[in-house]
């Protein structure tokens, strides 16, 4: 039987009433980004036709907060299928880093879960090669607005119910969803080691992210695949390991989401940015690693041999 490990970021994300964004607001030029940064055509799992229109407001907001509340939000788009749609908008804000808010609005008509996680996917990337910044961001699929991404900073609440939701909010929607039959429940410890090259924190949270778009195309129940993929700008690659065991445990999508979300909270606690492996363990095995590692793309290693019996607390 699987025992539920609770994880350590678990995306408080905020189910509220449909709100239509002003579309007025969406600027029709990338202020002064060129298209390439916004719209990269190198990433080879998002659909070109899906294309975001940012408009950078005034004032910056804090990077960390920004990637975690966009990787939480991102882990609960991943975590259910792929091709629903979006009735009412969606926003993270999670503690510690709730100085933060990144909320996805629908536009005239129900927003396509896809198009949520590829744009939003998008904007992770444009924030990291540009200063992240209180913005307004617009998605549009073959040029026709579908929905918008706002990245706030905001005062952080003073009073949060138990849940950790806003007082005024309807609805709240844990990760990972209750509709989630119970052996999709994320039963994944993770085990962090970090002692090489230093890393950019945009090198490693756009890898992360790049993961969760990829695994967000299977069902949570599914088999988690082998996953490599390099960012030569970023001298950075990543690579996600499922062990070739013979018997169950196996390591399912659910547990390579949950571990990216313990992976990206662990280096946001400890702020060590550097090369770094993370065992994946059900039922205290093993079964697949994360290694996120300096250089521009990866000759493919197997895991350590024996690594399956070591555990390391600290």
């Amino acid at each position: 039987m699987r025992v539920l490990s609770l994880l350590a970021l678990l995306p408080s994300v905020v189910s509220t009433a449909a709100v239509q964004p002003n579309t007025n607001a969406i600027s029709t030029q990338i202020n002064s980004v060129p298209d390439q940064i916004a719209n990269a055509t190198g990433l080879s799992w998002v659909d070109p036709r899906l294309t975001i229109d940012p408009e950078a407001g005034a004032g910056a907001v804090n990077e960390i907060s920004a990637y975690i509340n966009a990787l939480g939000l991102l882990s609960a788009l991943a975590i259910k299928d792929f091709d629903s749609t979006l009735t009412s908008t969606l926003s993270a804000s999670i503690a510690p880093w709730d100085d933060v808010k990144i909320s996805i609005q629908r536009g005239q008509a129900p927003l396509p879960r896809r198009f949520a996680i590829w744009g939003l996917f998008r904007a992770i990337y444009y924030i990291s090669k540009t200063a992240p910044t209180n913005s307004t961001i617009g998605l549009q699929y073959d040029g026709q607005p579908v929905g918008t991404i706002l990245f706030r900073s905001v005062t952080r609440p003073n009073a949060l119910d138990a849940a950790g939701s806003d007082s005024s909010t309807n609805i709240t929607v844990a990760f990972p969803p209750e509709a989630l039959p119970p052996e999709a429940l994320p039963a994944t410890q993770t085990t962090y080691k970090s002692n090489g090259k230093d890393l950019s924190l945009a090198g490693i949270y756009i890898s992360l992210a790049s993961a969760l778009v990829q695994m967000a195309e299977k069902a949570a129940t599914d088999l988690m695949f082998a996953l490599t993929h390099g960012w030569p700008e970023f001298d950075t690659w990543i690579k996600i390991t499922p062990e070739m065991r013979v018997d169950p445990p196996d390591m399912a999508v659910v547990d390579g989401i949950s571990a990216v979300c313990q992976t990206a909270n662990t280096i946001a606690e400890r702020a060590r940015y550097a090369e770094f492996t993370t065992l994946v363990i059900v039922q205290d095995m093993l079964v697949g690693r994360i290694d996120v590692e300096y250089g521009q793309g990866p000759a493919v290693q197997m895991p350590d041999p024996g690594v399956a019996g070591q555990v390391d607390t600290t």
